[in-house]
């Protein structure tokens, strides 16, 4: 097989080093249980990998530095977000089931509706 290919799943990141960083966390929540029940609804069982800090990117050799798109103010984040976000990897498209089913209309206009849904409920309110 290729490098990758048995790796799959679906992850959310978030950051935890911000001011507004429980509805981070919250939107991060909502996001990923909303991804998992589409794929599940589908009758896809997509491999559900949490949320995750994105600092856990850390390396043995290297400590973890923040996602540009979620991360505060550093010498590499130099216009950080002002408000919460999440970075959500939907699918791998290194696995070839996944690299399908992302292929698949009705999958793209289910998950566009999922994220619909986790923001709408994130404006909604705890």
């Amino acid at each position: 097989g290729q490098p990758g290919e048995d790796v799959g799943g679906t992850i959310t990141f978030y950051c935890q080093d911000r001011p507004f960083s429980e509805d981070n966390l919250r939107l991060a929540n909502l996001v990923q249980v909303e991804i998992v029940q589409a794929f599940r609804g589908l009758g896809y069982p997509m491999h559900d990998r949490g949320i995750v800090d994105d600092l856990s990117l850390a390396t043995p050799n290297e400590p973890g530095t923040h996602l540009i798109l979620l991360g505060p103010k550093t010498e590499r984040i130099v216009r950080p977000s002002l408000v919460p976000g999440v970075l959500s990897e939907t699918v791998f498209l290194t696995h070839p089931e996944e690299a399908r089913l992302i292929r698949d209309v009705a999958v793209q206009e289910r998950l566009a509706i999922a994220y619909a849904d986790a923001i709408d409920a994130f404006f909604a309110g705890p």
